[in-house]
C-alpha cells in the first residue's frame, strides 16, 4: 500500500500525497495532432482531485471516498465531511485505519 511504501523509506517524508476513488472515467489521447496529452476526465477524476485538494484540511495526506473504501474491505475512519467544488452532496473524506 502507499503507506506500507511510505514508510519503507525510513521515514522520510516524500511530499506524495494521494486521493483514491472508483468511478467512471474517459482517458486517451486528447488535443490535435500536433500536441496531444493523455489524460482522464469525468465526474470520478473531478471528486478524486476534489478529495486530494481537502485533504490537509481533514489532516491527511493519503484519502479515499467511501466508494472506494467500500471496495477494499479494510477498516476507515471517516477524517471529514465536506462540500466540494463542482460535488453535489456533502462527501466523506476518509483515511485508513493504521494496523
Amino acid at each position: 500500500s502507499v503507506i506500507e511504501a511510505r514508510a519503507a523509506l525510513a521515514g522520510g517524508d516524500t511530499g506524495f500525497r494521494t486521493a483514491l476513488h472508483h468511478g467512471v472515467l474517459a482517458y486517451g489521447n486528447m488535443g490535435a495532432s500536433r500536441r496531444l496529452d493523455f489524460t482522464a476526465i469525468g465526474a470520478s477524476v473531478n471528486l478524486a482531485a476534489r478529495l486530494l485538494s481537502a485533504a490537509s484540511a481533514a489532516g491527511a495526506d493519503d484519502v479515499v471516498s467511501r466508494e472506494f473504501a467500500q471496495l477494499t474491505g479494510e477498516p476507515h475512519l471517516v477524517a471529514a465531511t465536506a462540500a466540494l467544488k463542482g460535488i453535489g452532496d456533502a462527501v466523506e473524506i476518509l483515511t485508513r485505519v493504521e494496523p
